[in-house]
């Protein structure tokens, strides 16, 4: 029996035998999630090992149900004598808990035993420490390589294999693992103690990939770090804009927090008044798809153990639906779309010309490229946003130079639709699988 059947095995036992220990003294609905992880970090730093940690970490959610009232124990052992202590809280505390008649489980219905689970998220490879440290050592040995200016803060690797357990009432327990790489390669440019850095990094769930194109990761790097060397000031202005794919997937963070069924409840979105109207242009479309083969979003089934589905969130730029789980969809009286834990794969199909990245740059012709954020400054009640930036000057649809110390300001209502143009390069490692977007009167505060 190999290893991954040995832990699943293992921990199938303690859930059966939790669930039996637990009804001894509270006759109740339960709900149980478990989270095993296994994982390494190395960082390797001037051809030097700076750090090897190796990790094993296991969380047992316990929920209980009863009388309108839910109670949550976290724990990361399966004694009986946690157990009773999760108990003897339940007892001193149940009288404190507020009611709420949605506290409760799905409904037995919405659960299926059969659930997707080739989805490319873990496979059967490995690598040893050795090899690990070669690797990260190449990594920064050629990204040096190009200038004596150019110093290594360190190379990272890093190796987590994910063990998800649910189980509940309905005699069910569900499971699936996955397995994560990633290796992160910083360099900075040193010169009349003047600092400039870069990070570029590589997510994915298999081996071989990884190393494929751990290659390329120096030379990219190494050029991303050159193109930011002595930034320069801008005066204040509006102008177009050019978010690389890594800040438009974070802009979008804020629409899906927006649009939360919580936030929505609550009251505390800008997006409250937004459903079935448009929010973007209408040659946007987004839909959450969990099952992309190799997707970094991908799972077969939410926190809640119902399986996860595809569906539309977005569709000719109207806003479909709110991200909803079980108690959130009672509460607003729509279906639910098993998100319990977060979205999966945001995925954006676009009714319109495909661009290139090089071809935005032209598109815009004079304007500003930013590739960095700086600061919380984005407030979800009414979208507001200002945030420190850093990026690219655009003249004649060429880049001039780099840019620091800007402002950005604005609303993110008014950004989504003036979104002008999204560019096809894909950021794969994210959950959001946007390209860059053009979007056009951002507010700029410079010198």
């Amino acid at each position: 029996m190999n290893k991954n059947k040995k832990i699943i095995k293992y921990y199938k036992k303690n859930i059966i035998k939790i669930f039996k220990f637990i009804k001894l003294y509270i006759k109740s609905k339960i709900h149980i999630n478990i989270k095993f992880i296994i994982g390494k970090e190395i960082k390797i730093k001037n051809q030097k090992i700076e750090n090897i940690e190796i990790k094993k970490n296991q969380y047992i959610y316990i929920y209980i149900y009863i009388n309108k009232k839910k109670c949550k124990f976290i724990c990361n052992n399966f004694k009986k004598k946690t157990i009773l202590q999760f108990i003897n809280y339940l007892n001193n505390t149940i009288n404190f808990i507020s009611k709420d008649k949605y506290n409760k489980l799905p409904s037995k219905k919405l659960f299926n035993k059969k659930y997707k689970k080739n989805l490319g998220i873990i496979f059967n490879d490995h690598i040893n420490t050795n090899d690990i440290i070669n690797l990260c050592k190449n990594i920064e040995l050629n990204s040096i390589n190009f200038n004596k200016n150019i110093l290594s803060d360190g190379v990272i690797f890093q190796k987590y294999t994910y063990y998800n357990f649910i189980s509940n009432n309905y005699k069910l327990i569900k499971y699936y693992l996955s397995k994560n790489y990633i290796i992160m390669n910083n360099l900075f440019y040193n010169k009349s103690n003047i600092m400039t850095y870069n990070t570029k990094y590589i997510y994915t769930h298999k081996l071989s990939d990884l190393i494929n194109y751990s290659h390329k990761i120096p030379k990219k790097t190494y050029k991303e770090l050159i193109k930011k060397i002595n930034p320069k000031k801008i005066k204040t202005q509006i102008s177009k804009i050019i978010f690389t794919k890594e800040i438009t997937s974070e802009i979008f963070y804020y629409l899906y927090k927006s649009i939360k069924g919580s936030n929505i409840f609550y009251k505390t979105s800008f997006m409250l008044n937004k459903l079935n109207k448009k929010i973007l242009p209408k040659w946007i479309n987004i839909i959450e798809n969990p099952f992309i083969y190799k997707g970094v979003g991908s799972k077969p089934f939410d926190n809640e153990g119902l399986n996860t589905k595809k569906y539309i969130i977005i569709k000719k730029g109207i806003l479909k639906t709110w991200i909803l789980n079980t108690k959130w969809s009672k509460k607003l009286n729509i279906k639910n779309t098993f998100n319990s834990g977060g979205i999966h794969n945001w995925c954006f199909i676009k009714n319109k010309i495909n661009i290139t990245f090089k071809k935005l740059i032209k598109t815009m012709k004079n304007g500003i490229i930013i590739n960095n954020l700086l600061g919380q400054g984005i407030n979800i009640n009414n979208g507001f946003f200002s945030k420190g930036a850093s990026g690219f000057l655009v003249k004649n649809k060429k880049i001039k130079y780099p840019i620091h110390e800007i402002t950005i300001s604005g609303n993110l209502i008014k950004l989504f639709k003036n979104i002008k143009y999204m560019s096809n390069d894909i950021n794969t490692n994210s959950k959001i699988r946007n390209g860059s977007i053009l979007v056009k009167n951002i507010q700029i505060s410079g010198k």
